[in-house]
């Protein structure tokens, strides 16, 4: 009967170790390093894989559901915030194209302008009054 309470103690001092080994890790990972599965969300078994730590015992440590759940939210914020300034590119693409076409609507305007400046001077020049 001894024996058992020891193996669950030594089974809660597991998995107390494992999720303090899971937050160190969180904690030294930024939010683009974090392994992703198709779904957008926290790959579960290969976080696992790299902190040592079986995934089987996501199911029955509740630390570990809290800690990934927790990851889940930051992953989901950052690929939001992420999503966001890609949207912002487009915007300034497009405001890049606006001040092209204006520039090559100018420099149109600019040689309509140059050359009947010069069509003026070649006038005056060969004795044609112009007023």
């Amino acid at each position: 009967m001894m024996k058992r309470l020891k193996n669950r103690s030594s089974t809660q001092e597991r998995g107390r170790n494992n999720a303090e080994r899971l937050r160190i890790w969180v904690k030294q990972m930024t939010p683009d390093q974090i392994p992703l599965n198709q779904f957008g969300k926290v790959a579960r078994s290969r976080v696992c894989e790299q902190v040592g730590i079986p995934p089987s015992t996501i199911r029955t440590n509740s630390a570990l559901k809290k800690i990934f759940k927790q990851l889940d939210a930051s992953v989901l914020l950052y690929a939001t915030t992420a999503t966001t300034n890609l949207k912002k590119i487009p915007d300034s693409a497009n405001e890049t194209e606006r001040l092209r076409l204006e520039n090559s609507d100018l420099a149109l305007k600019l040689s309509d302008s140059e050359r009947r400046v010069y069509v003026l001077q070649y006038l005056e020049n060969f004795g044609i009054v112009v007023s």
